[in-house]
């Protein structure tokens, strides 16, 4: 009998073999077949069930910018002796910003309001780059709100809020005696200050109708 077989090791049919001596391979051969093709649908349902998890499952590396946002961000930093300056900037959704509390120093960048936040540790969210300027020359800035015509005044210690009030012209001190009506400012060499008083031979008009 000639013993035939193919590159999986199957029986094959051979002409100079008899029926009865055949028979038995072919039927050996067909369930070896027939297994082999019940494991391969099993090994494809596998991977297609892998793969289906795989795109439901969140990209781990969405909440990083893509390439051509961080050259856009960071294109002015430069390399450090050769070696090129990396960083990991998260990128989230505005909604999701407001349940994390980043890192002190961390980036994190809206995708949806296309804003770029730091960390500091302590604040939800971060603190918006650029936002608020928290120093003037190195000096800090109070965080009080403003109110209308406020201007940003020197307090000793921060720059804070506040109406501007003169304390000195051209170098000199001036009163804080509160003026009366048709009083001007005038130079008083007893108290060596600006006082509020009245121009002595000077009667004050008002010009409402001209």
């Amino acid at each position: 009998m000639v013993d035939d077989r193919t590159s999986l090791d199957w029986p094959l049919p051979h002409e100079d073999n008899r029926l009865s001596e055949d028979l038995p391979r072919l039927r050996a051969a067909i369930e070896a077949a027939d297994a082999a093709v019940v494991a391969l649908q099993a090994a494809m349902a596998a991977a297609e069930s892998s793969l289906a998890a795989h795109a439901a499952a969140p990209d781990p590396h969405a909440q990083y910018l893509t390439p051509a946002e961080a050259g856009a961000l960071y294109a002015p930093l430069a390399s450090i002796e050769g070696n090129a300056t990396k960083l990991h900037v998260r990128r989230l959704a505005e909604a999701v910003r407001l349940t994390i509390t980043p890192e002190n120093g961390e980036p994190v960048w809206t995708t949806d309001g296309l804003a770029l936040w730091i960390g500091d540790g302590a604040s939800t969210g971060g603190v918006m780059a650029g936002a608020d300027a928290v120093r003037f020359r190195g000096r800090n800035v109070a965080t009080a709100i403003p109110a209308t015509y406020d201007a940003m005044i020197w307090d000793g210690t921060s720059w804070t809020p506040g109406l501007a009030n003169a304390s000195r012209l051209q170098g000199r001190s001036v009163s804080s005696s509160a003026p009366s009506a048709n009083q001007v400012l005038l130079w008083d060499t007893v108290s060596s200050q600006f006082k509020p008083g009245h121009i002595s031979g000077v009667k004050m008009h008002h010009f409402s109708n001209v």
